[in-house]
Protein backbone atom coordinates (compact mmCIF):
# COMPACT_ATOMS: atom_id res chain seq x y z
CA UNK A 1 0.00 0.00 0.00
CA UNK A 2 0.93 3.72 -0.48
CA UNK A 3 2.01 5.57 2.70
CA UNK A 4 -1.20 7.53 4.39
CA UNK A 5 -1.96 10.94 3.25
CA UNK A 6 -0.26 13.94 5.43
CA UNK A 7 -2.81 16.20 6.82
CA UNK A 8 0.06 19.02 5.68
CA UNK A 9 0.31 18.47 1.82
CA UNK A 10 -1.76 19.27 -0.74
CA UNK A 11 -3.54 16.80 -2.11
CA UNK A 12 -5.90 15.93 -5.03
CA UNK A 13 -8.81 13.78 -5.95
CA UNK A 14 -8.19 10.50 -8.22
CA UNK A 15 -9.58 12.53 -10.76
CA UNK A 16 -6.64 13.87 -12.14
CA UNK A 17 -4.77 11.16 -11.66
CA UNK A 18 -7.63 9.25 -14.48
CA UNK A 19 -7.86 12.30 -16.67
CA UNK A 20 -4.03 12.09 -16.53
CA UNK A 21 -4.01 8.37 -18.08
CA UNK A 22 -6.34 9.34 -20.90
CA UNK A 23 -9.72 8.84 -19.04
CA UNK A 24 -12.84 11.24 -18.80
CA UNK A 25 -13.98 11.68 -15.73
CA UNK A 26 -18.29 12.24 -15.82
CA UNK A 27 -20.57 12.41 -13.28
CA UNK A 28 -18.51 13.00 -10.23
CA UNK A 29 -21.06 12.79 -7.37
CA UNK A 30 -21.20 11.68 -3.40
CA UNK A 31 -23.44 8.25 -2.61
CA UNK A 32 -23.84 6.38 0.77
CA UNK A 33 -22.46 2.18 1.25
CA UNK A 34 -22.47 0.98 4.32
CA UNK A 35 -23.61 3.93 5.69
CA UNK A 36 -20.21 5.96 4.73
CA UNK A 37 -20.65 8.80 1.67
CA UNK A 38 -17.72 7.95 -0.94
CA UNK A 39 -17.15 10.13 -4.27
CA UNK A 40 -18.25 7.97 -6.90
CA UNK A 41 -17.43 8.41 -11.01
CA UNK A 42 -17.94 7.30 -14.47
CA UNK A 43 -14.43 7.11 -16.27
CA UNK A 44 -14.06 6.92 -19.99
CA UNK A 45 -11.01 6.36 -22.55
CA UNK A 46 -12.62 6.29 -26.04
CA UNK A 47 -15.52 3.29 -25.60
CA UNK A 48 -14.05 1.96 -22.85
CA UNK A 49 -16.10 2.81 -19.25
CA UNK A 50 -15.14 2.11 -15.80
CA UNK A 51 -16.63 3.28 -12.41
CA UNK A 52 -14.28 4.17 -9.34
CA UNK A 53 -14.90 5.46 -5.64
CA UNK A 54 -12.78 6.73 -3.26
CA UNK A 55 -13.30 7.86 0.36
CA UNK A 56 -10.25 8.25 3.04
CA UNK A 57 -9.72 5.75 5.68
CA UNK A 58 -7.52 5.52 8.99
CA UNK A 59 -10.11 2.48 9.87
CA UNK A 60 -11.76 4.34 12.94
CA UNK A 61 -12.65 7.31 10.95
CA UNK A 62 -14.25 6.64 7.34
CA UNK A 63 -15.12 10.18 4.95
CA UNK A 64 -14.41 11.53 1.28
CA UNK A 65 -14.29 14.73 3.03
CA UNK A 66 -10.68 15.91 2.66
CA UNK A 67 -11.73 18.93 5.60
CA UNK A 68 -12.70 16.22 8.19
CA UNK A 69 -9.74 13.62 8.23
CA UNK A 70 -7.47 16.89 8.27
CA UNK A 71 -8.96 17.91 11.18
CA UNK A 72 -9.05 14.57 12.74
CA UNK A 73 -5.74 13.75 11.99
CA UNK A 74 -4.70 17.34 13.53
CA UNK A 75 -6.50 16.17 16.63
CA UNK A 76 -4.37 13.47 17.23
CA UNK A 77 -6.45 11.03 14.82
CA UNK A 78 -4.69 8.17 13.23
CA UNK A 79 -3.16 8.59 9.88
CA UNK A 80 -5.57 8.45 6.72
CA UNK A 81 -5.56 6.59 3.64
CA UNK A 82 -6.68 7.44 -0.12
CA UNK A 83 -8.86 4.27 -0.78
CA UNK A 84 -10.00 3.99 -4.26
CA UNK A 85 -11.00 1.02 -6.30
CA UNK A 86 -12.39 0.90 -9.76
CA UNK A 87 -14.85 -1.46 -11.37
CA UNK A 88 -16.19 -2.21 -14.72
CA UNK A 89 -20.00 -2.36 -13.67
CA UNK A 90 -21.97 0.15 -11.10
CA UNK A 91 -23.27 -3.18 -9.04
CA UNK A 92 -19.24 -4.48 -8.80
CA UNK A 93 -18.09 -1.29 -7.64
CA UNK A 94 -21.01 -1.14 -5.10
CA UNK A 95 -20.15 -4.38 -4.03
CA UNK A 96 -16.54 -4.09 -4.03
CA UNK A 97 -16.80 -0.91 -1.70
CA UNK A 98 -19.09 -2.38 0.74
CA UNK A 99 -16.42 -5.31 0.97
CA UNK A 100 -13.45 -2.80 1.65
CA UNK A 101 -15.54 -0.98 3.64
CA UNK A 102 -16.40 -4.08 5.88
CA UNK A 103 -13.20 -5.22 5.64
CA UNK A 104 -11.44 -2.15 6.60
CA UNK A 105 -7.54 -1.32 5.76
CA UNK A 106 -6.82 -4.67 6.17
CA UNK A 107 -8.59 -6.08 3.07
CA UNK A 108 -6.12 -3.63 1.46
CA UNK A 109 -3.33 -5.53 3.02
CA UNK A 110 -2.78 -2.20 5.01
CA UNK A 111 -1.69 -2.79 8.74
CA UNK A 112 -2.06 1.38 9.86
Amino acid sequence: GKAPTSPRRADHQPSICWEGTGFHVKNIHLDTVEGVEVFKAKLQSKADYLYTAWWYSNDSLLTCHQMAWRKWSFQGAEPFYLINVSTTSPDKLDLEVAKLIRGGLGELGINP
